[in-house]
């Protein structure tokens, strides 16, 4: 189902967090807590309202540790300024997560910005360590994105 509010830009697929919309430097990074139960590789989508621009997405390797995690993604230099969706969802999970971000700073060069995703390299942290199957208490089947928890989103609109 799409949402339908005409204050907000762009169409997305909920759920979405999208108050409060946190303000997000190109460059910048920004840390996701992500509960992934299955330890699977997930992929971030960035959704930008500037039409000019495809979505671009990244694959995040888990690493051994099960659950608790932050998933770490640069937000590239050469992006557009204005609002944007970041997106993520897992192998073998239906159910994805969302968060409406406003870049702030950005080049707004596709060509660049092409170039630049080839160096893009997300990472996963561990938080809790457990085994590739625990669900610690937590369905399987729905690995979450609790929130952005950099300091770089700490400004909203």
């Amino acid at each position: 189902m799409a949402l339908d509010m005409p204050w907000l830009p762009v169409d997305v697929t909920l759920p979405c967090l999208i108050n409060p919309i946190p303000r997000v430097g190109a460059g910048s990074q920004l840390d996701f807590q992500v509960f992934n139960s299955q330890n699977s590789t997930c992929e971030a989508t960035l959704n930008f309202n500037n039409t000019e621009f495809l979505p671009v997405s990244v694959s995040v390797s888990p690493r051994n540790c099960a659950g608790d995690q932050i998933a770490r993604l640069k937000v590239p230099q050469n992006v557009p300024s204005g609002t944007a969706f970041v997106q993520w969802q897992c192998i073998g999970e239906r159910a994805t997560s969302c968060v409406a971000i406003d870049i702030t700073d950005g080049k707004g060069n596709f060509e660049l910005l092409k170039l630049e995703l080839d160096d893009l390299t997300p990472e996963v942290i561990c938080r809790s360590i457990s085994s590739a199957n625990s669900t610690s208490g937590r369905p399987s089947s729905t690995p979450v994105v609790v929130a952005p928890v950099t300091t770089s989103c700490s400004d909203t609109l």
